[in-house]
């Protein structure tokens, strides 16, 4: 007999995580509202256990598993709360999602052993479903509502890195005096290291050189300390304006599929990774194109854009 694994979750960004660096998840709670059951034969049922899980990433799409426990089908209450002290103390990294859920085994019955109140107050964060692998929430399969689960911190000792940026030029120079903006904080020309103690999370910057395009772009730190790699593009000044900003990528960062548009027709593109090794190279001979980067290693890479009248380059960020 085929079952079916779901999981009820909710969902914390990293605003939510942000004032909680260091703090540790010691217990959760949650609503059972039936006992989920395991097929012994047909028509023979008996009571199952629930797994708790607790998943961190970036996106949703991109999770991993961090910490699951098993909650016997004896210490499940059926119509009321269960607790559920954690066997380890679980930190928190505020610098990715936090999905909190309990997993089980489908008998095909169409109940949920969680249970949830009438109104949806936090679409997309209260009320997350995942049948089989898939994500939706109550509110996509046409119910109201948010899961009743609560989770209990402490405080903790809170982890702090530093952040230091590697700037090249697009031939992968180095470029030793440019002028780096971090979320407010601008040192001198060369200064490349920010060691004030940054908590997880994502954190803007401006890099600045006369006779180079600015890169504005996010440094995201998880739960170490990390190297920027940064690469500066030469501002062509010979490039009319209306060509010079007419090409268009996205998303950027991008994790699947690149988007790419020009005001006139693309003869040939390339994507050069930071070594200088070219990964790509198409003709295209359309204005409109799309790439597949989903099989990239996560990194920086410039991407050159080839028409009758010009050569334009843009930094492209692949986040696999």
């Amino acid at each position: 007999i085929n079952s079916i694994r779901w999981n009820s979750s909710i969902r914390f960004d990293t605003d939510d995580l942000a004032p909680y660096n260091g703090w540790t998840i010691e217990k959760f709670r949650f609503y059972v509202n039936e006992s989920p059951r395991e097929i012994l034969m047909p028509g023979v049922f008996m009571n199952a256990p629930l797994d708790f899980v607790i998943w961190q990433g970036p996106i949703i799409s991109n999770l991993n598993e961090k910490y699951r426990q098993t909650v016997p089908a004896g210490e499940l209450n059926n119509q009321s709360w269960t607790e559920v002290d954690l066997d380890e103390p679980f930190v928190m990294n505020v610098g990715e999602n936090l999905f909190i859920g309990v997993e089980w085994i489908d008998t095909g019955e169409g109940f949920y052993p969680t249970a949830f109140d009438n109104i949806t107050d936090a679409d997309g964060k209260g009320n997350l479903l995942n049948l089989h692998g898939e994500w939706t929430t109550l509110t996509g399969i046409g119910t109201e509502g948010d899961w009743l689960k609560e989770i209990y911190i402490k405080e903790g000792e809170p982890s702090f890195y530093t952040i230091t940026f590697d700037v090249m030029d697009i031939n992968m120079n180095p470029i030793d005096d440019a002028v780096v903006e971090l979320q407010g904080n601008i040192k001198g020309p060369g200064e490349y290291s920010f060691d004030e103690g940054y908590s997880p999370g994502t954190y803007n910057y401006v890099v600045s050189k006369e006779g180079y395009n600015n890169a504005v772009d996010y440094a995201r730190i998880i739960n170490e300390s990390i190297i920027e790699e940064v690469i500066l593009i030469e501002d062509k000044t010979s490039i009319e304006e209306s060509e010079k900003f007419s090409l268009k990528i996205y998303p950027n960062p991008v994790t699947n599929i690149l988007y790419i548009e020009n005001n006139k027709p693309i003869k040939e593109l390339n994507i050069i990774d930071i070594t200088g090794r070219t990964i790509l190279s198409k003709e295209i001979g359309s204005s409109k194109t799309e790439l597949d980067v989903s099989y990239f290693e996560k990194g920086l890479y410039i991407l050159n854009i080839q028409s009758d009248t010009s050569i334009q380059s843009k930094k492209i960020k692949v986040n696999n």
